[in-house]
């Protein structure tokens, strides 16, 4: 969630800390830290995003281990399907990846850019290969 601080500080949101902090332990942590805002929590997180793969069972007879394995077997039968429109839905496949081959984003302490470390470009090669291999066809 992206607009915790934003509307935080524009006082759009309402502190719900004393009502939400006794029931912290009922929340998945880092759903529960995108609501925080300077120790202070301003929504609920009643729901979750989760990245999810799925799969035809008439095109692939055992579930793939590796992204690399996802590829391969898409480049074989109809090709694999994402979120490949320049909005956040890429960001976050591209992120999927990037993150499955060790990168981030931010270092460590948060102060600086990783964005363009070796992991992350080798996602980003490998995102490029899966049109020239048509793992991924073109729109």
């Amino acid at each position: 969630m992206i607009w915790t601080a934003e509307f935080a500080v524009q006082k759009w949101l309402y502190d719900l800390t004393p009502y939400v902090e006794q029931r912290r332990d009922e929340f998945i942590p880092s759903t529960f830290e995108t609501a925080t805002y300077e120790d202070k929590v301003w929504g609920v997180p009643h729901k979750t995003n989760a990245g999810f793969l799925y799969y035809r069972t008439d095109q692939v007879d055992e579930v793939p281990k590796t992204w690399q394995e996802v590829y391969a077997k898409a480049a074989e039968t109809d090709g694999i399907a994402y979120q490949g429109a320049a909005y956040e839905g890429l960001t976050v496949d591209f992120l999927e990846l990037a993150f499955a081959a060790g990168g981030k984003v931010l270092s460590d302490d948060g102060k600086t850019a990783e964005i363009e470390s070796p992991e992350n470009l080798a996602a980003l090669e490998f995102m490029v290969d899966g049109f020239k291999s048509g793992a991924t066809p073109r729109p």
